[in-house]
């Protein structure tokens, strides 16, 4: 053809009846040539108008169905491109698929374009043809096609029961593959198929049903699979290793290094695939967003166990329903296996008060941690979170001079104004709030102490509904008992959690904690200047998506002892180093100094 179909369909809305006329001539004389030129413009964004006179003309010519379904023609991938390419524009195919399916069944060395049939209709959606003929698709005389058919039916329709009665009979390549369906399940009863599969003699079946059991989060998947690449038989032991590589958990990485300095042949070669997938998993996790993981305790109990509570950010990322195969830990290099995770803390929504002095200098250096403080949390909130700031005076501040206090205010800019109005007097825009931080404001409207600020954020939070914290930085010159009274009697019938910071100082702060750790959560800090930013941070990322890990060694020594913690999230990585004190020695710890930040 000299003119090329891609040149024609240019211009087919300007001139349809001669462009038609054309396309046609070309598909009555060249009928394969005409396919084979048509398919890359029915695929494009060309016009649809044309793509559709396309099809017709091929529909018509009965070129297209067989060109989809004879693995001859076009390999798989090129069939399922242009199977969703008709689809899109409108052609049905459900139909004449069901029919060449049905004609294929009764056909004997018809293998191969069953199986095309069913990775179209797979991948089309069209998954009730494939259940409407799985007896059929079961007596097949070809293992292939049995094998295709017992992956689909599981993943499209079949209970766990179906593959439980496939583990007592038929062949092993069924068998492996309709465990392999279960990988993607959603019934609450697979766990117990998938144990007994794993205990199966034939190697691929294991391992399926051992990776399946470590998709699904469940902790037995990591001993049992160490254990099968242990095992004597050459071929156990390769399938085995495949799964391991197939996780991407790091976790496994020092057995599979211990294990390469020994191995050769192929055993070897199979170790460093494995060795590779890991890698290029881990490789792939830091180049997204790091989980930052925030400690917040860390015991060990009198019977040798440990508890580590620990809070998890990653920006934007929902992370309250991990799966404990996403943790993972060593003690002395040894890898533990025995431990349970659960998300004990993960609000949708959290209410946030702050109160801070109105410093009038910048050279403030408290003023300035405030700032800063302040600043990063604004960097870290996230997106639902209402914000409010109140400022009160400080006890020895400096005044705004002669000028009449009705004269210091000044109309707010009406973005923000607009944007308080809208969230009930709160902030969630981390631009709004970097404003309001780096604006003290008029004196005026100020609290007149912390007492008056404390009061106001009380009242204002009230207008919503979640958990309520408000954090307050105190002056150290403003811990009077009056002042403590105030906003100790605002606070004893509010569910409000208070989180009180304060700069290292030789004052006597004992008090005030009282006040703030007694309503439950509540906490009290004070601390270098240099670390309040740190602390804010810490405080509130430990609110949401917090962790409790319980874990035992094979020693179960009950001294204080080291943890690696790692833990894999399906956008990033984070680790820390964890400190485990004996219980009994936690009263003597400075609160403070526990909690620390560990980002990847």
């Amino acid at each position: 053809m000299e003119v090329t179909i891609g040149s024609l369909v240019t211009g087919f809305s300007e001139r349809q009846a001669a462009v038609k006329d054309e396309l046609r001539n070309n598909a009555q004389r060249d009928p394969s040539g005409f396919l084979e030129e048509a398919i890359p413009v029915i695929n494009s964004g060309a016009d649809h108008g044309a793509r559709r006179y396309l099809v017709h003309l091929l529909m018509k010519q009965g070129q297209l169905l067989e060109y989809l379904v004879d693995p001859a023609l076009c390999n798989v991938r090129e069939a399922k491109t242009l199977a969703k390419s008709l689809q899109e524009l409108g052609f049905p195919l459900e139909t004449p698929l069901d029919e060449r399916l049905g004609a294929a069944l009764r056909e004997t060395g018809a293998q191969a374009g069953i199986i095309r049939i069913l990775d179209l209709l797979s991948s089309l959606s069209l998954s009730t043809i494939i259940l409407q003929v799985q007896e059929e698709l079961m007596a097949y005389p070809d293992l292939t096609v049995r094998s295709k058919a017992a992956l689909e039916i599981v993943r499209f329709g079949k209970s766990t029961a179906w593959v439980a009665h496939l583990l007592l009979r038929g062949d092993a390549r069924v068998q492996a593959n309709a465990v392999e369906a279960l990988w993607q399940s959603s019934d609450q009863n697979l766990r117990p198929v998938l144990l007994i599969a794993g205990r199966s003699p034939h190697n691929r079946v294991a391992a399926n049903a051992l990776l399946g059991l470590y998709k699904h989060g469940s902790l037995d998947s990591i001993p049992l699979l160490l254990r099968m690449a242990a095992d004597p038989d050459s071929t156990r032991k390769a399938s085995a290793l495949w799964a391991i590589g197939e996780t991407g958990d790091p976790r496994f990485l020092p057995y599979l290094a211990g294990q390469f300095l020994t191995a050769e042949g192929k055993e070897k070669q199979r170790i460093v695939r494995a060795l590779s997938r890991i890698r290029t998993s881990i490789r792939a996790a830091d180049e997204t967003e790091a989980v930052r993981v925030t400690l917040l305790d860390a015991q060990i109990r009198s019977d040798g166990s440990r508890r580590i509570t620990a809070a998890l950010y990653s920006r934007g990322e929902d992370l309250s329903s991990l799966q404990a195969t996403r943790f993972a830990m060593w003690e002395a290099d040894e890898l533990i296996t025995d431990y349970s995770t659960r998300c004990v803390a993960s609000p949708p929504l959290l209410i946030l008060g702050f109160a801070a002095p109105r410093f009038m200098s910048t050279a403030n250096l408290y003023g300035q941690a405030v700032t800063q403080a302040l600043n990063g949390l604004a960097d870290l909130k996230r997106a639902e979170d209402p914000f409010r700031l109140e400022r009160y005076v400080l006890i020895d501040g400096p005044d705004d001079g002669d000028m009449p206090l009705s004269h210091l205010r000044r109309p707010e800019p009406r973005p923000l104004s607009s944007h308080r109005t809208v969230h009930r007097g709160f902030l969630t825009d981390p631009e709004f709030i970097r404003k309001i931080i780096g604006d003290p404001g008029p004196r005026d409207a100020a609290g007149r102490d912390v007492a008056e600020a404390i009061e106001k954020i009380v009242d204002l939070t009230v207008r919503l509904s979640g958990p309520r914290h408000i954090f307050v930085f105190f002056d150290p010159a403003d811990t009077s008992e009056r002042s403590l009274a105030r906003f100790a009697k605002s606070l004893r019938s509010e569910a409000v959690t208070l989180h009180g910071f304060a700069p290292e100082s030789e004052n006597d702060y004992s008090k005030l904690r009282d006040v703030c750790v007694a309503n439950a959560g509540g906490t009290f800090q004070s601390a270098p200047l240099e670390r309040l930013p740190q602390l804010l941070a810490e405080t509130y990322l430990g609110l949401f998506h917090r962790y409790e890990i319980l874990y035992r060694t094979e020693s179960a020594r009950t001294e204080a002892a080291t943890c690696q913690l790692r833990i894999r999230t399906p956008s990033g990585s984070g680790e820390a180093r964890v400190e485990c004190i004996p219980s009994q020695n936690r009263a003597h710890q400075n609160t403070a100094s526990q909690n620390t930040a560990c980002q990847n």
